[in-house]
């Protein structure tokens, strides 16, 4: 299945259009409560701190005639709000990163714009036309409902599946606190879809709460629901979860220990170690430092392997035995009672010091070379058989996609993967 993308484009403009009124006569009370509501949606946006969160998303799956979503994977990321901008970053990484979400989660859907975007997009611009729909419930809370559409040649919204994309319109609905004015819900179903993308429906709903960050409280997404349906009646749900939301930014720790003497005279900074550096052709034996279990593992969760002997460059020794290589899982997916699994190793640390660094796979656990059929390469490891698909020129895909049979993934501690390096991609 191609990749699907939902893209909110946040519209940085503010008017308190929206409602047809006649001048001359006075407002009506809905109309002043809409703008008290947007108002107090936008300061809110306006003055929330850069932060971020941990995101997790169940990614699941149901094809028509079933009643059932099937869950396919879960991916974990961090998601930063900077400056009004939403970046993402997998958990652990050095940065976040400012663009397409879809270059980072590789296949099935995935959307941006529950973190902010969508609020900012129907509270602080012009486009959305607004209807009171009056008092309403949001999971047993009183709230107060309105309805808002945002036609085609206004929207933002971006949808995409492949290479094809397109603006497309749609209308919703949000439910706020009566008595604070305070979001709870906001629902967004496109319904103007270009033709040339093949989805049929796109609707995400987001829950908000108000939760501290720093010294204040900010009021955050607390979770979202994405449903995606395609032309062929497949519909596609991501369940995200935000947690472990925080301030975001440099901090420095000051200590303040009894001064010496010897502390008087300013101090030169310490000179940071050079990277390192690894030549390419390396063959690097390491072991799995952790098990991978089907049931807990996400996609994005780091993953690391200790080398089991000096690597050698000619003479020189350039990677000691107990060198450590970080990494991440980069896909996890559940197909009936069997696993398709992909991970990337691509930093090294050693001696204080640590690099970057680019490999392809070349054995995972113990080769089974009576049991490969063409393409395939099977290996084990304890109860654990595995399939590395390779590609046409009979070399393993970077990243490797592993074929595990079995309803359930456990990767044991000790798994043994050969690496090579290869040129930076």
């Amino acid at each position: 299945m191609n990749s699907m993308l939902l893209r909110l484009i946040a519209i940085p403009l503010f008017a308190m259009a929206g409602l047809a009124q006649d001048p001359l006569t006075p407002l009506k009370p809905e109309v002043l409560q809409l703008s008290k509501i947007r108002r107090r949606a936008v300061e809110n946006l306006n003055r929330m701190p850069n932060y971020t969160c941990r995101e997790t998303i169940e990614r699941s799956v149901r094809k028509p005639p079933s009643k059932r979503f099937q869950l396919v994977d879960t991916v974990r990321l961090e998601v930063a709000l900077v400056k009004g901008k939403e970046m993402f970053g997998w958990p652990g990484a050095e940065k976040f990163e400012e663009g397409d979400i879809g270059e980072m989660v590789k296949g099935g859907a995935i959307g941006n714009g529950n973190f902010a975007n969508h609020a900012r997009s129907i509270f602080a611009s012009s486009a959305p036309r607004f209807t009171f729909k009056g008092d309403s419930t949001v999971d047993g809370r009183p709230a107060i409902q309105w309805d808002f559409r945002v036609p085609q040649l206004t929207s933002r919204y971006m949808l995409r599946v492949g290479n094809a994309d397109g603006l497309a319109g749609y209308h919703g609905a949000f439910w706020v606190d009566p008595k604070t004015l305070d979001l709870i819900r906001l629902q967004v179903i496109a319904d103007e879809i270009p033709p040339n993308v093949p989805i049929k429906i796109a609707s995400d709903r987001m829950d908000y709460f108000l939760a501290k960050i720093g010294d204040g409280e900010f009021l955050l997404p607390r979770g979202s629901m994405m449903i995606l349906t395609d032309m062929q009646g497949n519909e596609n749900r991501n369940h995200t979860v935000f947690t472990n939301c925080r301030q975001y930014g440099t901090e420095s720790t000051i200590s303040f220990d009894n001064p010496s003497a010897d502390l008087q005279a300013p101090l030169e900074p310490a000179k940071p170690l050079p990277p390192i550096v690894l030549p390419e052709g390396l063959m690097i034996m390491m072991s799995l430092d952790a098990e991978i279990l089907g049931d807990r593992a996400a996609v994005g969760d780091p993953i690391s392997a200790t080398v089991s002997g000096i690597v050698k460059h000619g003479k020189d020794v350039v990677i000691p035995k107990g060198a450590k290589f970080k990494g991440r899982l980069t896909q996890l997916t559940r197909n009936g009672a069997d696993h398709l699994f992909s991970f990337e190793f691509d930093r090294i640390e050693f001696g204080g010091r640590q690099g970057h660094f680019s490999a392809t796979l070349v054995d995972l656990g113990m080769p089974m070379v009576d049991r490969s059929p063409p393409g395939v390469r099977v290996s084990k490891h304890l109860n654990t058989e595995f399939r590395v698909f390779l590609g046409k020129d009979g070399k393993q895909l970077h990243p490797p996609m592993v074929y595990v049979r079995g309803s359930r993934l456990q990767i044991a501690k000790g798994l043994r993967i050969v690496m090579r390096t290869e040129q930076a991609r």
